[in-house]
This record gives C-alpha cells, structure tokens and sequence, in this order.
C-alpha cells in the first residue's frame, strides 16, 4: 500500500475486521503460507497501531487447524505449545493459524490505548 494510502486509511478507520488467510492443508508453513498469513496479520496490527485512538481491531478465527481424521480432543483452556507437533509439519496452515493467534492475542499487553 502507498504511503499515501496508508495515512488516509489510518486516519479513517475506525474498526478492522481481519479474516483474510490463505487456505492449504497440504502446503508446508515456509513461503507463501507464512508470507501472506503470518505477514499479513502482522501488516493488520500496524495499520491498527497507526490509527486513532479507539480504534478496535477484530480478528476472527476458525477452529480450522484441528486434524478432522483424529478422535484426539483439543481442549479450548489447553495451552498451545504442543499443537505444532499435534497437527505435524505438513499442516502449513494450522502452523500459521497458532502463530497468527498468538501474536493477536499478546496485543493487548503490548500497546493498550487501543483496544484489540
């Protein structure tokens, strides 16, 4: 986006949804993968940073990442460090979904004059 663009949008905005990813369960995480989920989340919270005061940014979500072949439960309260080794290294997807989350979900404790 144009600087130009940027500035105007900023100044504007006063709600983002995010729910933009790219959808591959069989993509690996490196490349694309990583470059438009991981990136692009990232991209979302600067230009959430760089607007008004107030400014809330929505991050939706899917429980898209859990294998549909296992009778495994995954628990909403259980930590997240052993979905990695969980969902295995071909699940691209689902590796950027916990690194998306996770970045969306420190947010609050890192900039709190806007509200995520």
């Amino acid at each position: 986006m144009a600087q130009a663009d940027w500035n105007r949008v900023s100044a504007s905005v006063d709600f983002i949804i995010h729910c933009g990813a790219m959808v591959s369960l069989t993509a690996p995480y490196d490349g694309k993968m990583q470059e438009i989920n991981v990136g692009g989340t990232l991209e979302t919270i600067k230009l959430a940073a760089a607007c008004k005061e107030g400014t809330s940014l929505v991050y939706v979500s899917s429980n898209g990442i859990f294998p549909s072949i296992s009778d495994e439960v995954f628990m909403e309260n259980e930590g997240i460090s052993c979905l990695p080794d969980r969902l295995g290294s071909s699940n691209g997807y689902g590796t950027c979904r916990i690194i998306r989350g996770c970045t969306v979900f420190v947010l609050p404790k890192i900039n709190s004059h806007h509200s995520y």
